[in-house]
Parts: C-alpha cells; structure tokens; sequence
C-alpha cells in the first residue's frame, strides 16, 4: 500500500511541477521529509472500515473556541446588515470591540483602541486612497 501511495504523490506532484514549479517543489520537500520521519502515507493508511468519514476540529470541544467562532459569524452578518444604515465608523468600531473582546484584550482597552483603529482605516480609506465609506447616523459630522 505504501509503495502505490508513493506512486500517487510522485505523479500528483509531477502534474503540479506543470502547473506551478515552486508547488511542486514544495510538496516534493514536503513529502521527502515526512516520509524520512516515517509520517509518509500514515493517514490514508490508517483508516478504517469502522473510522469516522468526518469528524469535528478539535476547537469544537472548547466553549470558548465555539463562542469565539459564533462571535465571528454574528458581527460579520452585523456588518453586511447595519454598515449602510450605522456607517463605517460605527459598525467598525462594534466588530472590532466584538473581536477584541472575544481575544480577550483588557476591558479598558477594548473601546479606545476599537474606535481608534476604526477612525485610522477610515481616515486611509477615504483620505489617502479616496475610497468613499458610508457614513450612516454620523452623515451630519462627515469631513
């Protein structure tokens, strides 16, 4: 079995070296040192009849792994619903004081620095590189 594993690396990686040279000779590097370490081939060798077809990531058994995750999701839907009505400034600074807080960032750093590194993208965005931002409930006070 490990032989027929061997031929199918080398003629997937010799199929990469036409489509992209350092690829290829990534996976070649890759695969020479695992196979010195006796790793070559151990996960494909290894399932069974009786073994899981998937399985769930090991960050899935950590509350906090699996709130940090749910966090993402929710301030990303947050963002592409409220950016429009909210502005930039606003719904920036609730997703990155959303994420900070999640990354565990001290509480009294969590709004200044979220509002200060909204206002610094802002400012590169539409002052340095004239991206228009929606300004939203702060349309009154735009520079």
């Amino acid at each position: 079995m490990s032989s027929r594993l061997t031929k199918i690396a080398a003629s997937m990686t010799a199929a990469l070296a036409r489509l992209n040279p350092g690829h290829a000779a990534c996976v070649a590097i890759r695969t020479t040192r695992q196979r010195k370490r006796g790793r070559c081939g151990s996960s494909l060798t290894s399932v069974t009849a009786s073994s899981a077809w998937a399985s769930a990531p090991e960050w899935a058994s950590s509350p906090r792994h699996v709130a940090g995750f749910v966090v993402l999701v929710a301030v990303n839907l947050l963002y592409l619903l409220a950016v429009d009505r909210l502005g930039f400034v606003v719904t920036g600074t609730i997703y990155l004081a959303a994420l900070m807080a999640v990354l565990r960032v001290k509480p009294a750093r969590v709004v200044p620095l979220a509002l200060l590194l909204t206002l610094a993208i802002h400012f590169c965005f539409y002052k340095l590189l004239r991206v228009p931002l929606p300004w939203g409930v702060l349309q009154p006070v735009a520079w």
